[in-house]
């Protein structure tokens, strides 16, 4: 049985662009600063990410963003990784 999520939606029936603006914006809003807090780092907001994956979020687009970062902080962190980045079979 899927897990439900707010509103009485189930998996599945969320529009896949709403999940995507969802991580995407989260993720923004925890890395970014805030008047009440300081923001998380990179590595503590992807955790968060994973943790609410199921519940917060759509667990196959939150799992795409995860990847995705890791790849973009790997690329931060050594640039001559960007060329396999960008040469990469994406399909």
């Amino acid at each position: 049985m899927a897990k439900a999520i707010p509103m009485g939606i189930g998996n599945g029936e969320i529009n896949p662009l709403a999940g995507i603006v969802s991580v995407a914006d989260s993720f923004d809003a925890m890395t970014s600063v805030r008047p009440y807090r300081g923001k998380l780092d990179f590595y503590k907001a992807v955790e968060e990410i994973r943790r609410h994956s199921g519940q917060q979020f759509d667990p196959n687009i939150a799992q795409t963003m995860v990847k995705c970062q890791m790849q973009v902080f790997n690329v931060l962190n050594n640039p001559r990784q960007m060329k396999d980045l960008l040469t990469q079979d994406l399909g």
